[in-house]
């Protein structure tokens, strides 16, 4: 988990990007600044909220079953400027709209079959389930994303690979005419 000065600086690098001038290294900045100031507010937040889901951890045991006494507790505070308000409403964005982030690890199991060798068997379990607006759409958008763009690292090999058959001779025709080309 990253520290709080760490997540400043980090902020602090995002808005001095944002704010550079018009000679920009970074086309990203330059197609940020075309948008709109709804649709930049929309992708400032949305982006916040990811880094917040990636940075938070998961050790919180959320349920939906929850959702009416958190608004209730909300409801029940009418001073706007209470602190205990505040931190109220801050927890509820934490967790219904940032969330969890899904938590999958390696599991060994190991047991002993009837030659009595050990026999150990890896596979990966959930340890923590996604919840909340932005934990879901990590788990499956986001990280579902990331998987294909490992596989399309290996395109560029996959294409090679193909590319040694672009010689081997083709068949065309019908049912009563076959021509071999080469």
């Amino acid at each position: 988990m990253m520290s709080l000065n760490v997540r400043f600086k980090m902020a602090v690098l995002a808005a001095s990007l944002l704010v550079a001038g018009s000679v920009s290294a970074f086309p990203v900045v330059q197609a940020f600044k075309k948008l709109s100031l709804s649709q930049q507010i929309a992708i400032s937040g949305f982006t916040a909220g990811v880094i917040r889901l990636w940075t938070k951890g998961g050790a919180w045991d959320y349920k939906m079953s929850d959702w009416k006494n958190d608004l209730k507790g909300l409801m029940e505070d009418h001073n706007i400027f209470d602190v205990k308000l505040y931190k109220n409403i801050v927890a509820m964005i934490d967790k219904y709209i940032i969330g969890r982030r899904v938590s999958i690890i390696d599991a060994t199991t190991r047991s002993k079959n009837e030659n009595g060798e050990i026999v150990a068997m890896k596979r990966k379990r959930c340890d923590v389930k996604p919840f909340g607006l932005l934990g879901l759409f990590d788990a499956y958008v986001l990280m579902q994303l990331e998987k294909i763009g490992e596989i399309a690292k290996g395109l560029d090999t996959a294409n090679n690979f193909f590319t040694l058959f672009v010689d081997a001779p083709t068949v065309v025709g019908d049912n009563n005419i076959i021509i071999v080309k080469s």
